[in-house]
């Protein structure tokens, strides 16, 4: 089997930690990777909306509905303008719905390898399949779904709600007498919405992509899984839906309760729009897997508990990490504030990072 594609190897961590402590750590540390990957693909988005608030002012300019003229001419004139606008909404909106389905389909083949990949270092041995079939696939990605609806769907509701917020928008400051200076204004008041909104989408999409992914892995390997435990330690805002369950135990397949915790609805990663939690396996016990213990060399053995893992903050598993690492993280400059107190940890949970495509994220799993 091929070496584990993994941003380093458990034994490389400092101090000795169990199994799934150190799927843990790992999840953590891919966190960073993911948020990275948002923002290199917000930014995509938004440069797209940018070019159509663009298109929009110009076609406001060039079609004045407030122009000189009987009533009767202003009206054509803000028909004919509105059909053009819709007419570059939707299409903006086509091209927002194809760079993310790319994404998430390049999220959800990237992520399934991952994971199969870290349980393998977790454990220190290639127990874990990795990879998936085209036709799993498939699957996966048209299961990707935010509250209930593809992205696809998602994205044409946006469309068709910016085309009527900006219509009725138009429609108001043309009856109560405004230039169209101030119509210019209610249009870049519109896009700043409709950015917002684009952006919480993107979010949502590739954290439930990661997700799904990372779910099918695990089914994939139930002889190695005795559970699911909920994790909502990634940031600081968590939601109470997910501080509720974080910890909790939930069934690999059913994602029935396996303790006192609430229900899994939706799951970490699409439970709510931005969710950030995620899913971390509980790994069996190597007498579980019907290995006795004894034959285990010394440094293996203790990896392998059956235990769940330890409540870590982000901010606690960070400062856990050697200089070099944070650095990597998050900059020398930024983790050099963190470290001297000049900056709070919330501060740094603000910071997006440097953008991260996913061809990027591909080359730098590859290198390690």
């Amino acid at each position: 089997m091929a070496t584990p594609i993994l941003p380093r190897d458990v034994a490389d961590r400092p101090g000795a930690v169990s199994a799934n402590d150190a799927m843990v750590d790992l999840l953590m540390e891919r966190a960073i990777d993911l948020l990275r990957l948002e923002a290199g693909t917000r930014d995509k988005v938004v440069v797209l909306l940018d070019d159509l608030e663009r298109e929009i002012v110009a076609k406001l300019a060039a079609m004045d509905p407030t122009g000189p003229a009987r009533v009767q001419y202003q009206r054509l004139r803000l028909t004919k303008l509105l059909a053009q606008i819709d007419a570059s909404i939707k299409a903006t909106y086509r091209l927002n719905d194809t760079l993310l389905a790319q994404e998430i389909r390049e999220v959800v083949d990237i992520e399934a390898t991952w994971t199969a990949s870290a349980i393998n270092s977790s454990v220190q041995a290639d127990f874990a399949d990795i990879g998936i079939t085209r036709g799993l696939l498939t699957t996966l990605i048209s299961d990707v779904l935010i509250q209930g609806a593809p992205t696809k769907e998602w994205w044409g509701r946006q469309a068709a709600g910016l085309s009527d917020k900006f219509a009725d928008e138009m429609r108001r400051g043309v009856a109560i007498g405004e230039n169209n200076g101030a119509l210019v204004k209610r249009a870049r008041g519109v896009m700043d919405l409709a950015r917002s909104s684009a952006e919480r989408l993107v979010r949502s999409s590739v954290q439930t992509a990661a997700n799904a992914a990372r779910e099918s892995t695990y089914e994939q390997n139930t002889d190695l899984i005795s559970a699911l435990q909920w994790s909502a330690t990634l940031d600081t805002r968590t939601s109470i839906w997910c501080i509720t369950r974080d910890g909790h135990t939930y069934d690999v397949k059913t994602h029935e309760p396996q303790d006192d915790g609430p229900p899994w609805l939706d799951g970490p990663g699409a439970l709510h729009w931005g969710c950030r939690s995620t899913s971390v396996p509980v790994l069996k016990s190597w007498r579980d897997l019907g290995i006795d213990e004894n034959e285990v060399p010394e440094t293996t053995r203790a990896s392998m508990d059956g235990q769940v893992a330890v409540g870590l903050t982000f901010e606690q598993w960070l400062r856990k990490q050697t200089v070099a690492r944070q650095d990597d993280v998050l900059g020398q400059g930024k983790a050099d504030l963190w470290r001297s107190g000049k900056i709070t940890f919330r501060d740094l949970l603000d910071q997006n990072g440097r953008p991260l495509t996913t061809e990027q994220l591909r080359a730098k799993a590859a290198r390690k």
